[in-house]
C-alpha cells in the first residue's frame, strides 16, 4: 500500500507540474542535477536526455545562449561547492536569451525538518508579457506627455490672451496715425 501510495503521489506532482508549464530543474547538494522536467528542457531548445547528458557542462551551456552572463548572486547559488548554494534565501532575476526571449527564473532550497535535498530552480517565458508591460509603460507615458503639453498650451494661451487684452486697449487709447 505504502508503494502504491508513493507511486500515486508522483503521478500527482508529475500532473501538477505540467499543469503549472514551468520549467523546473532540480539540483541536489551534490551537484547532480535530479530531475528537469519537459518544460525546461524546451525553453533552451533541447530535450531532458540532451541536458541529463551535458549535465556537467550545462552552466556553460546554457551560458552561452544567454545576452549577458546572470547576476553572480544566481551563478553562487548554482555552484554547489559553496556555502551559497545552501542559503536559504529564494531569489529571482530575468535572463535574455540570444534568440530575444526573456526568461523569469527563481530559485529556492528546498528542505526537509531533517535535512536540506537540494535547490530547485524554476523558469518561465515572460517575454509577451514584459512587452505588454513596456507598452503600456510607454502608452501612459504618452498620455502623460499629452496632458502635460495641454496644461502648457493652455497657460500659454491665458498669457496670449492677456497680451492681446492689453494690446487692444492700447491701441483704442491711441490716435490712428
Amino acid at each position: 500500500a505504502a508503494r502504491s501510495e508513493t507511486e500515486e503521489h508522483v503521478a500527482l506532482l508529475e500532473a501538477l507540474n505540467l499543469a503549472m508549464g514551468e520549467g523546473i530543474l532540480f539540483k541536489e547538494p551534490s551537484g547532480q542535477i535530479r530531475y528537469i522536467n519537459e518544460a525546461f528542457a524546451t525553453l533552451w531548445g533541447m530535450s531532458t536526455e540532451e541536458m541529463f547528458l551535458q549535465a556537467q557542462g550545462l552552466q556553460v551551456h546554457l551560458g552561452t545562449m544567454l545576452r549577458e552572463p546572470p547576476p553572480k548572486s544566481f551563478q553562487h547559488l548554482w555552484n554547489h561547492d559553496g556555502r551559497t548554494f545552501y542559503s536559504s534565501r529564494a531569489e529571482s532575476c530575468d535572463l535574455e536569451t540570444t534568440d530575444g526571449r526573456i526568461l523569469a527564473v527563481r530559485t529556492m532550497r528546498i528542505e526537509t525538518e531533517r535535512e536540506i535535498l537540494g535547490r530547485a530552480w524554476c523558469m518561465l517565458d515572460v517575454t509577451q508579457a514584459r512587452r505588454e508591460s513596456q507598452a503600456m509603460i510607454q502608452s501612459q507615458k504618452l498620455e502623460g506627455l499629452g496632458l502635460l503639453a495641454g496644461g502648457i498650451a493652455h497657460d500659454f494661451n491665458n498669457l496670449l490672451m492677456t497680451i492681446l487684452g492689453n494690446t487692444e486697449i492700447t491701441r483704442e487709447g491711441t490716435a490712428d496715425d
